[in-house]
This record gives structure tokens, C-alpha cells and sequence, in this order.
């Protein structure tokens, strides 16, 4: 059952009342849907402590106060409801309009059971917005608990509820499985009407949503846990820029809130590590566009994670693995019903002792062995090239030494992260695997049966390879600009670090935009060179001259080929060696 209350003029039917409180007399539509409204009487309610717990309707007339009224404001004060569990509705159209559209969500349940069903779907939040990007499909609240605890929400748009099962639009999601981030464009999974309108939970609009709820303490322990759809009103949404002023700062509108969020992250993150978890904190490139024509790069910068970054990251990564765990348990559940997981293997052995082998002329080491701290090592590893020179090409090292993430409804846990149960609940807009997981938690959220693993597990190896064409064109798209960029730079010099050998060239990557091309073996004629790929490395056969990964050199930009997404350098000298005093003949000791 569920509160409703009406507010309005002394004598009208909306008036709040101790003798109306906890129903309103509204005959038309609850004969139509025949709805049981709650009949409770305020003292009974206050007495038992219930109130405070009961999502709420609040039924009030358009032309009569606003939300923040005060006498609103003292209304909820009296009655202790708190404004996070408030949904406005202004009239009894509105309420209809609200019980039309779950009912077009949940179409099996019956017009009778309404009131009961909607107990796990009409919770209203005034949630506080973090984050910026472009779908704006998560949303996260706050609030602080009499007990000293927090309640921390994390709000996804319910995509399931638009996008059913069956529909050319679920058909469509389906064969593209994700969406793609070009440089300059995106290419959804959804019609733009969805993932930039309906389904994008902009700030001062009601959204449905399918939500994780916490009870949280300052250590970052959960006490309780919550799963189911829900309907919220986004207050405030703030950039990753603002909230990280806040952060840094203390200062700002919800400082205290984003401060108390920030710290119980850091907590988190601090757990996740403890147990194994893998740091890639990798430099990300991005481009500044033409605004004319937004698609011609005029600048490369880098883009770091940072605090604000690493806060929402925190509460997505709760989120994903709370719902696997919920699901997939063993210890709660003797027999786990089929569900779609996030899984990640452990480094195959061959190619970390290849890795461990190369880092030690840099002077680092990974222990090794079955009874190995791989994980440890490895983040000490990355920590201690973190803003050398060398460091972006260890680190693009390490993540080649690992298994690739997948989707399965076999789950073997997640190695990167460290923990035993995960899954992509928090980006329907975007990936349709968490639009599958969306459905089958509501479908056991209602007590149903297993899904078909068969079905699921080939719906995930489709997602999976999906994510990888994906991610393979997002990447042509990057090196395409870059290429681009780079076009306006022929005959320029530049620092740059070789990122990688084959037996036909050195592929070397400019330290200062990261932008990488390669040098043609046949084109170095001081000698004949072969690879060495055990250490990454190509020798020359009668000096004996070594170019290795990681050694710095000297390039000129020789072509930039647009078709090939390629660009050619010439190797001026090693920055290794002394610079030869003639022409292109090294000065060589012997």
C-alpha cells in the first residue's frame, strides 16, 4: 500500500486533515480502476512509525501552491514525510495519467492489483544530479538517516519500460547492442528521441527509472539494500567540472552532501584495490573540433580522471555488483537463476611473463607464480610510471597481458575489478545487455522463473562481439583524427617513444599529443635489422644497434595517409644515443 495526500483550500475535498489523512476520496478513479484506496487514519499511521516509510502521492490543485510552499513545507514537517519520498500530481488526471503509463510498463498486471504493484514503482526522489555525460542516464541521491547512516540511490533510465520485448524497437537495440563514440558523432543503440528525450533524465522532469538503493555508514558498509523501478525529479545536475571544485574546494551548493558522497567513495575504491582490484587509470585523447563544421580537429588534450570522475565510477561499480550479487549468490542462492554477466579472466600466464620480463630494464618488477599478489605488483607497476615517458606504453603493455571482458550467464567473477559478482545494470541508453538485466531482475523481482541460459548466453556472445566492433571503430576514428591532425605538421619534428615492433616496422608514439605512426624497417640503412619480439626489440645484425620499446627517439613527420588512417615518420636519431655529427651515419662507441 501506498500514501496519498491531499492538499488544499479549508473545506475542499485536497484538504489535509487528521480524518483524511492517509486517503483520498477519489470515487471516479478508483471505481474505474478499482483501486482500494488506503483507508488509514494519521494517528494510527503516526503511531506505528509507518508514515515514514510509505512512498507517497501527493495530490494537490495546479493554481493552489507550489512544492516548496510553506504551508506545504509544514504539512510534511508535521506529518514527517520527507520531500524524497514525495511525487507531485496535480490534479486527478494526473494521477490517472501516472497509474496509465505504469500500467503500459507492466501490461500483464492486472487493474485491480494497481495499488499494490505500484508500491515498488511510484518512489519519488528529489535527486541531486551528478555527472555530464551525454545520455545523462544516471542519476544519484542523498540523504542522511536519523541512525547516522546515508541513504545513497542510484537511479538508471528505465529503458525497459520503453523498449518491450518483441518490438522492431527491441529488435533494432538488439542487432546494434551498443552505441558508438566517434570523435566527431554518435551512433545510438536507441532513436535519438529516447536516449536524448524520453529516457535522458534532464534535471526538473520526472523520469522513470529503475534504481539501486543503499543503506550506507560513513566506512562505506552496507546495511540494506533495495532493488525496483521508480519514478524521480532531478534537482540539480551538476558537470564532473563543478562537483570537482566542490570537492576540492568544500564550497559550492551541496557541498556537504558531495563531500560526504566523495569520502564514502574514496572508502570504496580504497576496498576495491585491497582486494585485488587492477588501477588502469589511463590518459584518455580527445579532440578539439572546428565548431563550424564540428568534425575538423584543431587541438589534441588529454583527459584524466579525476575525484568527481572516480565518485560517480564508485557508485556505478556498487551498483552493477550489488545486482549481480543479488542475483547470482550462492550462499543466498542454492540454485541461481540464468542472468547476464560481466565477466573477466585472469591474465593468461605466457603473456605476463613476457610483460614482467620487458619492464625489468626499466627497473620494475611483478611477482609471479600461483601463490603470486599479481594485482598488487602490477598497480605498484603502473603507480611508478605514472607521468614518465614510458609510462602510457607500460600501461598499454599491461592491458594487453589481460583476458578480455565479455558478457556470459556463466559467471566466473571479474579479475580487473576483484569481485566475485558483476554486471552492467547502469547504461540501458547505451548497452543493450543491461537492458537484459533490467528485465530479468524485475522478472525475479516478481517472483518468476529461471530465463532460458541458452538464449541468454547467445544474446551475450552477440553483445559481446558487438562491443568489440564497437570498440574497434572507435578506435579507427581516433587514429583517423588523428592523422588528420597531424596532415597540417608534415616536416615538423617531434619527441616521441617507441610503442611498439614488428618485423616490418618501429611504431613510435609522440609524447605530446600521443598521436602514433610508423617508421619502415627498409627504410633504416645503416644496417639489416630482425625482431626480436621476446624483448621488443628489433637488432641490427652487423652493429648490433638496438631500437626497443620504450626508447625515446627524434621523428619527422614524413606523410599522413587519410584512407590508411596512417602516418609515416622518418627516424631522425635516438634520443638514447648521441645525435650523429653527419648526415644519417651514427657516431657509434665501440
Amino acid at each position: 500500500m501506498f500514501l496519498i495526500l491531499g492538499f488544499g483550500n479549508p473545506g475542499s475535498r485536497y484538504e489535509l486533515t487528521r480524518h483524511n489523512a492517509g486517503f483520498l476520496a477519489l470515487d471516479n478513479l478508483a471505481d474505474k480502476y478499482k483501486i482500494k484506496l488506503a483507508q488509514h487514519k494519521y494517528r494510527s499511521l503516526y503511531g506505528k512509525g509507518e508514515i515514514e516509510g510509505l512512498p507517497v502521492i501527493l495530490i494537490k490543485p495546479m493554481t493552489y501552491m507550489n512544492l516548496s510552499g510553506e504551508s506545504v513545507g509544514k504539512a510534511m514537517r508535521f506529518f514527517r514525510i520527507p520531500l524524497e519520498r514525495v511525487l507531485v500530481v496535480h490534479d486527478e488526471l494526473d494521477l490517472e495519467h501516472v497509474a496509465r503509463d505504469r500500467l503500459h510498463m507492466r501490461a500483464q498486471v492486472q487493474l485491480g492489483k494497481l495499488v499494490d504493484e505500484l508500491v515498488d514503482h511510484v518512489v519519488m526522489g528529489r535527486v541531486r544530479v551528478l555527472g555530464s555525460s551525454a545520455d545523462f542516464d544516471d542519476a544519484l541521491s542523498f540523504q542522511a538517516l536519523p541512525n547516522g547512516n546515508y541513504e545513497i540511490g542510484i537511479h538508471i533510465a528505465d529503458v525497459s519500460h520503453y523498449v518491450q520485448p518483441g518490438s522492431i524497437l527491441d529488435e533494432e537495440a538488439y542487432n546494434r547492442a551498443t552505441s558508438v563514440y566517434l570523435v566527431d558523432r554518435v551512433v545510438p543503440m536507441l532513436p535519438e528521441k529516447l536516449s536524448n528525450g524520453v529516457c535522458s533524465l534532464r534535471p526538473n522532469e520526472e523520469k522513470f527509472t529503475f534504481s539501486a538503493v543503499f543503506e550506507i555508514d560513513s566506512n562505506g558498509k552496507i546495511k540494506q539494500e533495495w532493488f525496483g523501478r521508480t519514478v524521480i525529479h532531478s534537482d540539480r545536475r551538476f558537470t564532473y567540472e563543478e562537483a570537482q571544485e566542490i570537492i576540492e574546494t568544500g564550497e559550492g551548493e551541496l557541498h556537504e552532501e558531495i563531500g560526504i558522497m566523495d569520502r564514502i567513495a574514496k572508502k570504496l575504491r580504497k576496498k576495491r584495490f585491497r582486494a585485488g582490484a587492477v588501477s588502469f587509470d589511463r590518459v584518455e585523447v580527445k579532440f578539439e573540433l572546428n565548431q563550424e563544421d564540428n568534425a575538423t580537429p584543431i587541438g589534441v588534450y588529454f583527459k584524466e580522471a579525476k575525484d568527481s570522475n572516480k565518485l560517480i565510477e564508485e557508485y556505478m561499480l556498487l551498483a552493477n555488483r550489488k545486482v549481480a550479487q543479488y542475483i547470482g549468490d550462492k550462499q543466498k542462492n542454492k540454485n541461481p537463476k540464468t542472468f547476464v554477466y560481466r565477466i573477466h579472466d585472469k591474465p593468461k600466464p605466457d603473456k605476463f611473463d613476457q610483460f614482467a620480463n620487458f619492464i625489468v630494464q626499466f627497473g620494475l618488477n611483478v611477482e609471479r607464480g600461483e601463490n603470486a599478489n599479481i594485482s598488487k605488483s602490477l598497480n605498484e607497476v603502473l603507480d611508478a610510471v605514472k607521468g614518465k615517458k614510458e609510462g602510457n606504453m607500460i600501461q598499454t603493455l599491461a592491458v594487453r597481458t589481460m583476458a578480455k571482458a565479455e558478457y556470459s550467464t556463466n559467471n566466473i567473477g571479474h579479475y580487473g575489478l576483484a569481485f566475485d559478482y558483476y554486471s552492467h545494470f547502469t547504461s540501458p541508453i547505451r548497452r543493450y545487455p543491461d537492458v537484459m538485466v533490467h528485465r530479468l531482475l524485475q522478472h525475479y523481482l516478481d517472483g518468476g522463473k529461471t530465463a532460458d541460459e541458452n538464449e541468454y548466453e547467445e544474446k551475450c556472445i552477440h553483445s559481446s562481439k558487438m562491443e568489440k566492433q564497437a570498440s574497434d571503430a572507435e578506435r579507427d576514428s581516433i587514429k583517423y583524427k588523428q592523422v588528420e591532425f597531424m596532415s597540417k605538421h608534415l616536416g615538423e619534428r617531434f619527441k616521441a617513444i617507441i610503442s611498439g615492433v614488428t618485423d616490418w616496422a618501429i611504431y613510435a608514439e609522440i609524447q605530446e599529443n600521443l598521436c602514433e605512426g610508423m617508421i619502415s624497417i627498409r627504410n633504416l640503412t645503416d644496417d639489416t635489422y630482425v625482431l626480436d619480439a621476446d624483448n621488443y626489440c628489433i637488432i641490427g645484425q652487423t652493429t648490433g644497434n638496438k631500437y626497443q620499446m620504450g626508447d625515446e627517439i627524434l621523428v619527422e613527420i614524413k606523410n599522413a595517409d587519410l584512407s590508411k588512417k596512417q602516418l609515416d615518420f622518418t627516424l631522425v636519431y635516438s634520443l638514447e644515443k648521441p645525435e650523429p655529427e653527419y648526415g644519417n651515419e651514427w657516431d657509434f662507441e665501440v
